[in-house]
């Protein structure tokens, strides 16, 4: 006479592979979020990376230019959106996080003297005296003076030293993929040159 399988067996085995298919589900779960978390956080970094460069091609262009009212100005479109995310993820240290903040203080400093130098421009084209000439001129020349002192902290240095470009791209390339780094790049080049109606305000 053949024994009876007890009647809590087969419950058992289906309250087993109920929650081993609950905690396969969950892990999953927990590694796509891993996973998307992770490519988010990529992104932000790719979008700091490209918009440092940009900068950093910006300012390469504009510092032997002598346009002295650009139209032009560095985008800070990643900075806004994300450089907070990108410290929320507290991926790093104190020294990286003020490299980049040193980067983005300047870029924005550098935007606003563009703007002081197209105001002083400005008066300048509207000067109607000597005496108001001179003084547009001086703002204007201080303007540009200062602009040029922030371009160069912006662009890639010499053997000298390092900038602040270059310390803002050596925190992303301790986080970024080998081929983010060099997919991301970007040409140094003048934006505008002095041509045609370009001189008008222009210093020699």
């Amino acid at each position: 006479m053949g024994s009876t399988q007890p009647l809590w067996i087969p419950f058992a085995a289906g309250a087993v592979g109920a929650v081993l298919g609950a905690a396969c589900a969950i892990v999953a779960g927990e590694i796509r979020e891993f996973w998307q978390r992770g490519r988010v956080r990529e992104g932000h970094l790719e979008a700091l990376l490209a918009e440092i460069r940009i900068c950093g091609a910006i300012a390469a262009g504009y510092v032997p230019s002598r346009v002295t009212s650009p139209a032009y100005r560095m985008p800070l479109i990643g900075h806004q959106r994300s450089l907070a995310q990108v410290f929320a993820e507290r991926l790093l240290t104190q020294a990286d996080s003020e490299a980049l903040m040193r980067f983005y203080v300047n870029a924005e400093a550098f935007n606003r003297c563009l703007d002081y130098c197209h105001e002083a421009a400005c008066q300048l084209d509207d000067a109607v005296d000597a005496e108001s000439k001179a003084r547009a001129t001086k703002k204007l020349m201080r303007q540009v003076n200062r602009a040029g002192l922030k371009a160069r902290k912006l662009c890639p240095g010499t053997a000298g030293g390092n900038t602040h470009y270059d310390n803002a791209l050596a925190v992303l390339g301790k986080h970024l993929p080998r081929a983010s780094l060099d997919r991301l790049t970007f040409d140094a080049a003048e934006p505008e040159s002095p041509q045609g109606d370009d001189k008008k305000g222009f210093i020699e």
